[in-house]
C-alpha cells in the first residue's frame, strides 16, 4: 500500500496506478477484518480509502463497468464489517443498498451480462442476513425470495454450470463469514468463463 501511495502521488492522473492502489486497500481491509479483535476500525478505514479512489475513477469514466463493480465491492465490504463486527446496522444497510443499486444498474443496462446478475444474488443474501440481525423476518424473507427469483432466471441461462448450482442450492444459513467477506467479492467466476464462451 505504501509503495502504491507513493506512485499515485507522483502520477495522480494515472488511472491504472490508482486502481491498483484501491485494490491494495481492499486486500488490506479484508485481511484486517479477519482479525479476531482490533481490526474493525482499520478495516473500515482501508475500505473507505479504496472507496474514495474508486469513486473518483468511476466519476471520471462512468461507462467503465469494472470501475463501477469495484465501487460496489467497497460498499459491500464496508456493509459486511459494519453489520458483523461494528454492530452498525443502519450504516450496514446504507452501504449494502448502495452496492446493490450500483450492480442493479449494471445488470439492467446489460441483461445478457450473466456475472452481474449472479452478483445480485450475493447482495440480496447479505441484505437478508442484515434483516436477520435487524430482527425483521419480513425483510429477510423478501430478500431471500428476491435472491431465489434471480437465481432461477440465471439457471435458465446456465443450466449446466455446476459451480453455480452448488451456490444456488446451498442453504442460506450455511454461508460463512469468510465467504461473505471474500468469496462474495468475486462471485460467479465460473459464470464469467461460461458467458465468455
Amino acid at each position: 500500500v505504501t509503495i502504491m501511495e507513493r506512485v499515485t502521488r507522483r502520477n495522480p492522473e494515472d488511472a491504472d496506478s490508482a486502481a491498483l492502489l484501491a485494490e491494495c486497500h481492499v486486500t488490506a481491509g479484508v485481511l484486517l477484518s479477519s482479525r479476531k479483535e482490533g481490526g474493525t476500525g482499520d478495516a473500515l478505514a482501508a475500505f473507505e480509502k479504496a472507496r474514495a479512489v474508486r469513486e473518483r475513477l468511476a466519476q471520471r469514466d462512468p461507462a467503465d463497468v469494472q470501475l463501477q463493480r469495484g465501487l460496489a465491492e467497497c460498499h459491500m465490504h464496508t456493509g459486511i464489517v459494519l453489520r458483523d463486527d461494528a454492530g452498525d446496522l443502519a450504516g450496514a444497510r446504507r452501504n449494502l443498498e448502495k452496492a446493490l443499486g450500483i450492480v442493479q444498474l449494471l445488470a439492467d443496462s446489460n441483461p445478457a451480462d450473466l456475472p452481474n446478475r449472479a452478483w445480485l444474488c450475493d447482495f440480496w443474501a447479505n441484505l437478508a442476513r442484515l434483516a436477520r440481525a435487524e430482527k425483521s423476518a419480513e425483510k429477510e424473507l423478501a430478500a431471500w425470495e428476491k435472491m431465489r427469483e434471480i437465481s432461477e432466471a440465471i439457471s435458465r441461462g446456465a443450466p449446466d454450470n455446476l459451480d453455480y448450482l452448488q451456490y444456488r442450492y446451498r442453504h442460506p444459513r450455511e454461508s460463512t463469514r469468510s465467504e461473505q467477506a471474500t468469496g462474495a467479492a468475486r462471485p460467479g467466476k465460473s459464470l464469467c468463463k461460461q458467458a465468455a464462451v
